[in-house]
């Protein structure tokens, strides 16, 4: 399913847009033709196979979830995916940000789809992982990573200036059983953090806030 050329004017006359494509391997594409898409309220997707934004969207009046199920969520260099003010939750097995994801004063959740997906954060290992270049295209107000999909989380040297416009509290939560956080190899910083682990949290090495 491709999404194209969606102005706020067209859009203004209905709710949150819903757009689904569940069978196995099926991709939802907002696609790069002139200035992106602009959506009046929020936007609810529901893919197998992954969310590409390979064109600017923004998401206006409404919070937007994005479930890309078993595929990676993707904003591509140079794109955008705005959200206004507005809460962003994403469910996927995998992130790629090579382009600006800004919920602005709202706040963005990352689950996994897959039970016991592993997470790794700047250099951490992980199956879905963040690095430092990915956080540092990142603007939210409070971040949340994991929950009762996610497994144990890494997490291995986050640059200060990497994540500092992500403000107040980026939480960490592996809240799935036997799941742990590790701190290791290199020290990271944030502006806040808090850390929610069900077996444990390891600090290899230190985490400044």
């Amino acid at each position: 399913m491709t999404v194209a050329s969606i102005s706020n004017f067209n859009s203004d006359s209905v709710g949150t847009l819903s757009l689904i494509a569940t069978k196995t391997g099926k991709l939802v594409t907002f696609a790069s033709v002139g200035s992106g898409s602009t959506f009046n309220k929020g936007i609810n997707v529901q893919a197998m196979g992954g969310v590409a934004f390979t064109g600017s969207v923004r998401a206006r009046a409404s919070p937007s979830v994005l479930n890309s199920g078993l595929g990676t969520v993707t904003v591509s260099s140079s794109q955008s995916l705005l959200t206004q003010g507005q809460q962003l939750k994403i469910t996927a097995d995998g992130i790629d940000f090579g382009g600006l994801v800004s919920t602005g004063f709202g706040a963005l959740i990352i689950n996994c789809y897959s039970a016991g997906q592993s997470v790794g954060l700047g250099a951490g290992a992980g199956s879905l992982s963040i690095d430092g270049s990915e956080f540092d295209n990142i603007v939210s107000r409070g971040m949340l990573i994991g929950g009762s999909q996610c497994g144990s989380q890494t997490l291995d040297g986050v640059l200060a200036s990497e994540a500092d416009r992500i403000s107040q509290i980026l939480t960490m939560m592996a809240s799935r059983d036997d799941t742990t956080v590790t701190f290791v190899t290199t020290g990271s910083s944030f502006n806040s953090l808090s850390v929610q682990a069900d077996d444990g949290i390891i600090a290899k090495q230190m985490c400044q806030l």
